[in-house]
């Protein structure tokens, strides 16, 4: 009875357990590997306690696959290796119990103890870190598994055949990176052939996994192989789309990378760029799917993928902004690639993420313009260097991509020099970046990536030569047609036509530090083949940019016509492009039409300010949204023309320009230092001073404005040590400023500062280039060659003709510069100084005593006053209002002598020694009165002489039969009236005295003024008599 229930209890166990059994397979067989494990260990528990060896053993097989699958999807080492670790466990257990079973001898036995050796090293190797024996293994379990797998087929054990094979498979997939390229050939088609067999058997056991995806396992080994083998290949086209989505992934995977070969391989650029961004595509969907489904070790290889379609992807981008955009992708996408290579174990795929992340941060460096971010990135790529560095210690010499390692640190410590401010912290940079680019060659002598390695060579040795190191451009030229020749023999056309760019930058260098040779044609002849193999490949884009750079070339060259017409090809180019739907190509055709703007500019320099200013403004308006720092020069450019424009003839205006011009240089000078900022600053401040003390000049502040001369000179002094323009030179404002300097001493009074200034201001005009400024200098030249005759011609007692007609043909000369020089005010200037000139000539005609002269001279004066009032020279002007003032006077003089000597000629010949006379007021001629009538008698002494005179007395003051009345201040002696008066010439007094006369009479008044002259020689004056008639009261 015991019995039967003991074989009651363990047919029920048995039934349980074969339940349980069957649900983990249905679960297996399904993906869903950790609930058929659970499933698995619960039926394997209880076939080992009725010893149901048989089914415990299917079971545990079957559990330790999916223990092993399992780990496949985790994201923490921890928990991958010990998932790995568990399974390895449960598959030795079982061998263990083979070796204990002494009940079953012969081949059986040990075919099944192989099974699990085969099995465990499988998955061992995805634990081992040593390369040595990892490869050892792999080896071994290639050989070993074989034999294993025919004695299952003998056996008809076709599913653990299965399961072997893929494992086997999968083994050899981990291994191969670290194979030498032979070998890992043969590692790779082992395991596309595992795959392939492992397929058949579960086909055979009609228990297939479509979970394993094993064609798609087979077809990655397939792509993998042609990659290797640089050879075609073509993917079988599926006649039934996979159910599995995991399958469709590792599919689209395969297609991304096969995609992402033939782009490299293809020809012509349209076709390269769509098989690009069509890998960039489906390694993007695909890496997302298998994250999200936590298949973590598939993850790893996509993301890693989208990475490298990312790069070059960017390689063929020749906009910053897509160049941030792509790297910034890369850049994230081998974080992940890392985080889950780490995570599964897969150490090639994590220290090819490390090497290829030192890299992207080394190019994305190139392309930000903040000086924070880039130190930032610098930190950020040491870092990741160091741990790369860490890894690649670990591995063996004859790793393959150790080479990649040594050649990514280059490019970066490159990208670095680039950001290190201290010079010779840069030259140690680009000494050790040379270093580990050479050493990369010595690892990557026969590899196709030798050209981007000899690129990056050449690139650190181009900087290296540009801080000064002897020999480095030589260098640099000797190696990048070694690169050339490395990306021919690959095929790379991008990397051949980049090659020749970077070649024609060399040039371009040389050219400029040797000053001529012949660097500018090599330079040109590289450009134009760059331009010709991407024509030839149909790369409208790179084509664009290779004109551009011929277009700077020949700017450089000052063939700004030249560089226009390049600039036009280029912007065709892009226009070709953005017709296809490029944006990029949008923002870069913005740039070229604000080259070409700007070229016209130059193009126009010389001869039209104004019209240059305006396509300057025009290009950089243009440039405001790509290249600010561009657009804000060229914007003080265009400012500091007009201002040139308005130079000398409008000061104030011109003033105003120069000095908005002069803070939008400041700032691009806080920005970085530019040395075309810090030239044109320099110059516009010069300028600034000079305007200003135009300015001044004008309004008649003649000492501040020598103060703003001299201080204009000194500054554009600096500013052509910095360099010429190509519209002026600096010297030649030196010479101007240190004129007008001279010329100011000279309105002083320092007349023969005059020839000083002339003789500078013709300096100036053989070193200025515009036929304005030329023309200026030479106006000025002429101008204090007038104002010197013109002080001659002031200080002339006499009217000489000769002088008058040397000034006035220098002012006319002057006038015509000034006018060819289109300075409105200063022709108005010197027309002025002309009149002012003829009021002078007029003025000694009256000195003459050729008085008719008088209305000319002061019509003349009046001209000129309304001229310089015009022309905004208040100085002349308030000097000219001075001289018809004068003029007035004398005028006023000459009718008052008149009136008070006539025509006597030895009375005026006295003048000048001084002479004093006198005028009635009143009585008027012919004044009636009575007998005792108060008689007012008022009268006017002056001294009408040019120099001072002694008023003693008037004779006759009062005349007989007159008597004096009231009281005066002067003495009275009989008739006459003592005064005792100096006086100054055409200084007046006046004197009122009362009379009444005594008796009926008519009286002709005409007291005698008694005075003495200068040279105290006693003189007298008789007026002209005044009657005075007196009746009876």
């Amino acid at each position: 009875m015991d019995r039967f229930r003991g074989d009651e209890g363990a047919k029920r166990s048995l039934d349980k357990a074969n339940k349980l059994f069957s649900k983990g397979r249905e679960a297996e067989a399904r993906g869903d590997v950790k609930e058929a494990s659970r499933r698995f260990k619960e039926a394997s528990d209880i076939y080992a306690s009725i010893g149901e060896r048989s089914a415990f053993v299917d079971s545990e097989f079957l559990r330790g696959h999916c223990i092993a699958f399992q780990a496949l999807s985790e994201r923490a080492v921890d928990k991958f290796r010990g998932l790995i670790e568990e399974a390895i466990g449960v598959i030795n257990e079982v061998r263990k119990n083979y070796i204990k079973d002494y009940t079953s001898r012969g081949v059986e036995r040990d075919v099944w103890i192989s099974y699990c050796v085969n099995f465990i090293n499988a998955l061992r190797i995805l634990l081992e870190e040593d390369v040595p024996a990892k490869r050892e293994t792999c080896m071994r379990l290639i050989g070993e598994g074989e034999t294993c797998v025919e004695w299952l087929e003998r056996l008809e054990e076709s599913e653990k055949a299965g399961f072997l094979l893929f494992w086997i498979g999968f083994a050899c997939v981990r291994s191969a990176p670290w194979f030498e390229k032979g070998e890992m050939v043969d590692v790779l088609r082992k395991a596309a052939e595992s795959f392939s067999k492992a397929k058949k058997f579960f086909e055979a056991a009609r228990r297939p996994r479509p979970y394993l995806c094993l064609e798609m396992m087979q077809e990655m080994c397939d792509v993998k192989l042609a990659l290797e083998e640089q050879s075609s290949v073509q993917l079988k086209t599926l006649t039934v789309e996979p159910k599995e989505e995991r399958c469709r992934k590792i599919h689209g995977y395969n297609l991304a990378l096969m995609e992402l070969y033939s782009a490299v391989k293809e020809r012509f650029f349209a076709e390269k760029q769509r098989r690009t961004y069509s890998a960039l595509g489906s390694a993007r969907e695909t890496a997302k799917w298998l994250e999200g489904v936590g298949d973590c070790g598939l993850a790893a290889d996509a993301y890693f993928l989208l990475a490298k379609a990312c790069y070059e992807a960017f390689k063929m981008t020749l906009s910053n902004k897509r160049k941030r955009e792509l790297l910034e992708e890369c850049y994230e996408a081998l974080k992940k690639a890392y985080m889950y290579a780490r995570a599964q174990m897969k150490v090639d795929v994590a220290v090819k993420a490390l090497i290829t992340m030192t890299r992207v941060i080394g190019e994305y460096v190139k392309l930000v313009d903040s000086n924070a971010l880039k130190i930032k990135l610098v930190r950020e790529g040491a870092s990741y260097s160091r741990e790369a560095l860490d890894e690649v210690r670990k591995l063996p010499e004859d790793v393959m991509f150790i080479g990649e390692f040594y050649g990514s640190v280059a490019n970066y410590l490159t990208a670095a020099a680039e950001v290190e401010v201290n010079e010779g912290g840069r030259r140690d940079l680009l000494e050790k970046a040379i270093e580990y680019g050479e050493v990369s060659l010595e690892y990557e002598e026969e590899s196709k990536r030798k050209g981007d390695y000899m690129y990056c060579l050449a690139e650190a040795y181009y900087m290296l030569g540009k801080s000064g190191q002897a020999g480095a451009f030589e260098k640099a030229v000797e190696i990048v047609k070694k690169a050339r020749e490395g990306f021919i023999s690959a095929e790379d056309l991008v990397g051949t036509v980049r090659s020749f760019m970077l070649s024609g930058d060399i040039q371009r260098e040389i050219w400029r530090q040797k000053r001529g040779g012949e660097g500018y044609l090599r330079a040109r002849q590289e450009y134009l083949e760059a331009a010709r193999i991407a024509a030839g490949m149909d790369w409208k884009e790179m084509e664009g940019e290779a004109l551009v750079k011929l277009a700077e070339l020949e700017d450089e060259k000052g063939n700004y016509v030249q560089a226009s017409e390049y600039y036009v090809q280029a912007l065709e180019k892009f226009n070709r492009v953005a017709e296809g739907g490029g944006e990029d190509a949008k923002e870069r055709m913005k740039i070229i039409e604000a080259r070409i703007s700007i070229e016209k500019g130059k193009e126009l320099l010389k001869s039209r300010l104004s019209e240059a200013a305006y396509y300057f403004r025009r290009g950089s308006e243009l440039l405001l949204r790509e290249n600010k720092y561009d657009a804000v020069f060229y914007q003080s450019l265009s400012e500091f023309l007009e201002a040139e424009e308005m130079s000398v003839d409008k000061p104030r205006e011109a003033l105003e320009l120069l000095k908005t011009a002069s803070e939008r240089l400041k700032m691009l000078r806080e920005i970085g230092d530019n040395k075309r900022a810090v030239a044109l600053l320099s110059l516009c401040r010069g300028k600034e001073h000079l305007e200003e003390g135009l300015a001044l000049y004008a309004e008649g502040s003649y000492s501040p404005a020598l103060v703003k001369f001299s201080m204009a000179a000194k500054a554009l002094g600096e500013a052509a040590e910095l360099g010429e323009w190509d519209w002026e030179r600096a010297e030649g404002y030196v010479f101007f400023a240190q004129g007008l300097e001279r010329f100011i001493r000279g309105q002083l009074g320092a007349r023969d500062e005059y020839l000083e200034a002339a003789g500078l201001f013709r300096e100036s005009a053989k070193k200025f280039v515009t036929s304005k400024m030329r023309n200026t200098a030479l106006g000025f030249t002429d101008l204090c060659y007038g104002w010197h005759k013109f002080s001659e011609y002031f200080e002339e007692e006499k009217e000489r003709g000769d002088s008058y007609i040397e000034t006035r043909t220098h002012f006319e000369r002057s006038l015509n510069f000034f006018v060819e020089a289109g300075l409105s005010n200063y022709a108005k200037y010197v027309e002025g100084l002309e009149h002012f000139l003829d009021g002078e000539r007029y003025v000694k005609k009256l000195e003459e005593a050729d008085e008719r002269y008088y209305s000319l001279a002061e019509e003349s004066y009046n001209k000129a006053r309304e001229i310089f009032s015009d022309a905004g020279y208040v100085g002349l002007e308030r000097e000219v209002e001075e001289r018809i003032q004068e003029l007035r006077e004398r005028e006023a003089k000459r009718r008052y002598l008149e009136s008070v000597i006539g025509d006597d000629k030895e009375t005026k010949e006295s003048l000048r020694d001084g002479f004093v006379a006198v005028k009635f007021n009143e009585p008027a001629d012919m004044s009636l009165f009575r007998v005792g009538d108060k008689i007012t008698v008022n009268m006017d002494f002056v001294n009408i002489g040019d120099a001072p005179a002694t008023l003693e007395r008037l004779e006759n003051a009062v005349p007989q039969e007159f008597k004096l009345v009231g009281k005066t201040a002067e003495t009275v002696k009989g008739g006459d009236i003592v005064l005792g008066r100096k006086l100054a010439p055409w200084e007046k007094i006046s004197l009122e005295i009362k009379i009444v006369a005594e008796k009926k009479q008519e009286v002709k008044y005409q007291p005698v003024v008694i005075f003495r002259d200068n040279k105290n020689r006693k003189r007298y004056f008789k007026p002209k008599p005044i009657l005075i008639l007196v009746s009876e009261g």
